[in-house]
Parts: structure tokens; C-alpha cells; sequence
């Protein structure tokens, strides 16, 4: 319940309105469809764990909100589960690894991410739950248990391959928990390891064999497996997760951190309160040493994938599936800080160093919030939706919205075309002109705009090849004053001439009022009006 406080203390400053202005209406139409497989980049199961909050409360941000938080927080209580077992009598320490697996936030802006990273966060909470699973069922010599624990962790591997090097150290927990030679252990090593030779298979073919279901890892990103350049592109992630503890300054803290790092020191003086003095103090600075290098090995493996891609430079996505690990190895400095022979000065101390970690973590939520709510494009996309809509409540099957957008706020074809897709159902498509066109490769010739997905995409997303006449367009102009109109005459100056003989009429696709259907972003345009920050 201590960490559930803590972390909804820091959370509560998170908007739900956060957009990176690409992915949220890629997620928001797959997964309105029902449609969870990323096959472009071999995931099939990417989005179950987003799949929820559509189904709990469809077409809400909010959902999505509160499922992200209720995954980060879940990982945080994991991990602290997972370490008592392990630091058996040392419950002070698996109570802080799990405070900082929830509360230290470095400088992922992601993580704010709530709508598209839910998907994150429910496949860090699937890894963590796979391992807690198969810690328990060693130590309950439980054969449901372990075979739940499989199917957990294959899950989660077929959403993101990400999952594997912390999945791989579930048999740990084998040394850990082991009763002299108990002949039963072989069996769980055989079952984990057949587990995760299959998994690590389909994760790698696509890969070597250069497959189109890995398009994503090998043409979006690419791997460069030299040895050097992979040390030193770790030791960057290792430093955006752990450098800011100490190159921050005391007077950037802000003042919402108070809440969260009081509730902190009190948490913490009253677990100091209760202990029991130890009674083998070296042995418990040696568990503690263990631990910490456990942590700092189960957080480099976590980055250890996204330090494969030399286009991974920074902190971005990086920090969901190393945080368990950060928050053990910081667990661990605290209680050796707090453990050493300084009398009431060592507790103190080790205090002082957990109420940094929690004000800092939640300094940084309200610092990256602040840059959100300055340079958020989904107030410029919500009122290019809200316009169009309010001028076209419903348009004819097979109609194709080109965006002519001066502003920038729609910076792929991608996100245009499923957000029109979401907003007036799977007939109508979206195309923003001059945009990248990636997944969706589209070209305007003489009988009209021809728009051929990618091969990998089009049975998994439904999305076969279009060819929509000029008469079936609907032209919108977003301009740089903010006007949003649907445009009665071509714009020869925007897109390629009309040719001769062909008609453009966009009204005759417009559906009034009374005969369209209820929009289903309407609640999602509802909710970005009431998040909108004063200007």
C-alpha cells in the first residue's frame, strides 16, 4: 500500500492527454478493431495489454490513463515481491526497490506517454509478472504455477522482444531458492529453457532470414552488433537512467515534489523504527552488495536491445523494462548507506539519499508534464479533427480525406489516415499530403490517388490496396492561421493538377447531421477540449 501511495502521489501530476501526435491514433483505430499485431516488426501481440482500456471504457483517454498508471504501479509492487524472496528478513529494502521502481523517473518523456505506452507498461508488468510467477512456483514447488509463468512469458515475448534478457534471469531464483539438490529443479530449468529457445527463435528468424515481419529492426532501426560502439552505446542508456542523480541541482527540485518525497521519509523512518537490529551485519552488506549487482546486471540487459540500434541515442522507450532493475540497484545502495557504522547517522543518511531518489524522480514528472502541456500536438490535431467533423459530421463509404496541412501538426500520412479512419469508421481513409508515407506508399495518377500498403500490413491491419477517383476526395486545408476548411475548388497549388476531363466534388460525400453516425472520437475530442491548458 506504501508504494500504490507513493507512486499515485507522483502520478497524479501525468495528463492523459499527452500525445506524441503519431502513434495514439495508429493504436486508437487498431485497437477499436480489435487488432493487436504490429507485423511489421514481428510483435504479434503488442497491443493485448492495451486491449483493457478500449474494452473497459471505449474511445476514453482517460482509460488509457489509468491502465498505464495501474501497470507502472503493479511492476513497482512485482518487483518489491520478487526481492523480499530473495533478501529473505530485508523487507526495509524490497519495500524501497519497489518506492524507486515506482517513483525514479530519469529523462524517458514516454513515460508521460499514457495513451500509446500503456502497451509499454503492460508488457514490463506481463515480464515482471512471468518472473514472479516462476519465482513463486519454485518456491512453492508448483507445477500451475510454472506453467502459468510460461504462458505469461511467451505472451509477453511475442509483444515485445524487449522481454527477453529479464525473462532470461528467472532462474536465479532456482539458486536462490534451491533445497539441496532437489531433482525436481532440472524440470523447471527444461521447461524455462524450452520457453525461451522458442521465443528468442521467433524473435531472431524474421531477423537473419531479413523477413518483412522484421521491416522494423531492420530497415526503420538497424543493428550494429560491433562490440565497441555496443559498450559505449550502453553505458549512454546506463547514464541517462542513473546520471541525473547526481548531476542535478538541489535548487531544481520542485515544490510538487514535497508530497511524495514527505510521504517518503516517513515511510522509511517508521520501517527504521520497526527493524530489528541485524544480526549478522557483513552478511547482510554482502546480500546487499549481490543485490545491487543484480539490479545493475538486470538493468543493462534491459538496455541491452535497445543498444543493438545506433538510431536509439537517447532516452526514449529505454526506461520501462530497466526500471525494476534501476529500483533494486538503488534499494540496495540506500540500505548500505543506511546499514553503515555511523550510529543514528546512518539511517539518516541512507533516508536523505531515498527522499532524493523520490523528490528527484517526481521533480523530473513535473518538469517533462511542463514541456507537454507547452508543445502538445494534440491540441492542433484535435481542432483539425473538431473542424472537420463539424463541417463533414459523416462522409459517404470510400471517401479518402487529403489533409493539406500548413501548420505541422500532423507530421506523418500514417497518423492521418487511422485518425480519419477512427473518427468516421473503416470506409473512409485519410491521406496527409507532402507527409512521409510510411506503411501506407501512395501516388496520385491520372484516374485518381492509388495508395498500396505494405504487403506485411494489409491482412493483419485490413488494409488492402485503394484506389479512390478525384470524385471520391474530400480536400481539408489546415492553414497556418488555424482555419480549418474543406476546400469546394482542387488546390492546383498543393497537390499535382487535376486532370482533364475529371471531377472533384466534396460536398456529394458529406453525409448531413441526421443520417451519420455517431462519431467515435467524439469522446477522445471531448476529453483533449477539457485537458487543453489555458493559453
Amino acid at each position: 500500500m506504501g508504494i500504490l501511495a507513493l507512486f499515485a502521489a507522483q502520478y497524479r501530476l501525468v495528463r492523459d492527454t499527452n500525445f506524441q501526435g503519431a502513434d495514439e491514433w495508429l493504436h486508437l483505430s487498431l485497437l477499436s478493431r480489435g487488432i493487436v499485431d504490429f507485423p511489421y516488426a514481428n510483435r504479434p501481440l503488442m497491443l493485448l495489454w492495451s486491449l483493457p482500456a478500449m474494452a473497459l471504457h471505449p474511445h476514453s483517454l482517460r482509460a488509457f490513463w489509468v491502465a498505464h498508471g495501474t501497470y507502472l504501479a503493479l511492476t513497482a509492487v512485482l518487483t518489491f515481491f520478487i526481492t523480499r524472496r530473495f533478501l529473505p528478513g530485508q523487507q526495509g529494502v524490497a519495500f524501497l526497490a519497489g518506492v524507486f521502481t515506482a517513483t525514479w523517473v530519469p529523462l524517458d518523456f514516454t513515460r508521460l506517454s499514457t495513451l500509446v505506452f500503456t502497451a509499454y507498461s503492460g508488457l514490463a508488468f506481463g515480464t515482471m509478472l512471468a518472473v514472479f510467477l516462476f519465482v513463486e512456483s519454485w518456491f512453492r514447488r508448483s507445477i500451475p504455477w510454472l506453467l502459468a509463468a510460461a504462458v505469461t512469458a511467451f505472451v509477453t515475448m511475442r509483444g515485445f522482444e524487449g522481454a527477453i534478457p529479464l525473462l532470461a534471469l528467472a532462474p536465479v531464483a532456482l539458486a536462490g531458492g534451491a533445497r539441496g539438490s532437489d531433482p525436481r529443479r532440472r524440470w523447471w530449468l527444461i521447461v524455462w529453457a524450452a520457453v525461451m529457445v522458442l521465443g528468442i527463435a521467433l524473435a531472431v528468424w524474421p531477423i537473419v532470414a531479413r523477413r518483412p515481419e522484421a521491416a522494423y529492426q531492420t530497415s526503420i532501426l538497424s543493428l550494429d552488433l560491433s562490440p565497441l560502439p555496443f559498450v559505449r552505446r550502453l553505458l549512454l542508456q546506463l547514464g541517462y537512467g542513473l546520471l541525473p542523480l547526481f548531476t542535478t541541482p538541489p535548487g531544481s527540485l520542485s515544490h510538487r515534489a514535497i508530497l511524495p518525497a514527505a510521504g517518503f521519509a516517513l515511510a522509511f523512518a517508521a520501517g527504521q523504527g520497526a527493524a530489528s537490529p541485524a544480526a549478522d551485519r557483513p552478511r547482510r552488506r554482502r546480500a546487499l552488495a549481490l543485490a545491487g549487482l543484480a539490479g545493475l546486471l538486470a538493468s543493462a540487459l534491459a538496455y541491452a536491445l535497445f543498444a543493438l540500434s545506433p538510431q536509439i541515442n537517447g532516452p526514449l522507450r529505454t526506461h520501462f523494462f530497466a526500471a525494476p532493475g534501476l529500483g533494486l540497484l538503488l534499494a540496495s545502495v540506500v540500505g548500505l548507506i543506511a546499514g553503515l557504522p555511523l550510529g543514528r547517522a546512518g539511517p539518516v543518511l541512507g533516508g536523505l539519499a531515498g527522499v532524493w531518489i523520490v523528490a528527484l524522480g517526481t521533480t523530473h514528472v513535473a518538469a517533462m508534464q511542463g514541456y507537454w502541456d507547452r508543445f502538445n500536438p494534440l491540441w492542433g490535431q484535435a481542432h483539425t479533427l473538431s473542424e472537420l467533423t463539424r463541417q463533414a459530421p459523416g462522409l459517404r463509404p470510400h471517401t479518402l480525406v487529403v489533409l493539406v496541412d500548413e501548420t505541422g501538426d500532423w507530421q506523418t500520412t500514417f497518423s492521418f489516415r487511422h485518425a480519419a479512419q477512427y473518427t468516421y469508421g473503416d470506409d473512409v481513409l485519410g491521406y496527409a499530403a507532402g507527409t512521409p508515407d510510411l506503411f501506407y506508399p501512395t501516388r496520385v495518377g491520372p484516374d485518381g490517388i492509388h495508395i498500396e500498403p505494405w504487403p506485411v500490413i494489409r491482412g493483419p491491419w485490413r488494409s488492402p490496396p485503394t484506389r479512390h477517383r478525384f470524385d471520391e476526395l474530400v480536400v481539408v486545408r489546415h492553414d497556418r492561421s488555424g482555419i480549418v476548411s474543406i476546400l469546394d475548388e482542387w488546390p492546383a497549388a498543393a497537390l499535382p493538377p487535376l486532370p482533364a476531363g475529371t471531377v472533384y466534388a466534396p460536398r456529394a460525400r458529406i453525409v448531413t447531421a441526421t443520417e451519420a453516425p455517431p462519431l467515435r472520437s467524439r469522446a477522445v475530442l471531448a476529453e483533449a477540449a477539457a485537458g487543453a491548458p489555458s493559453r
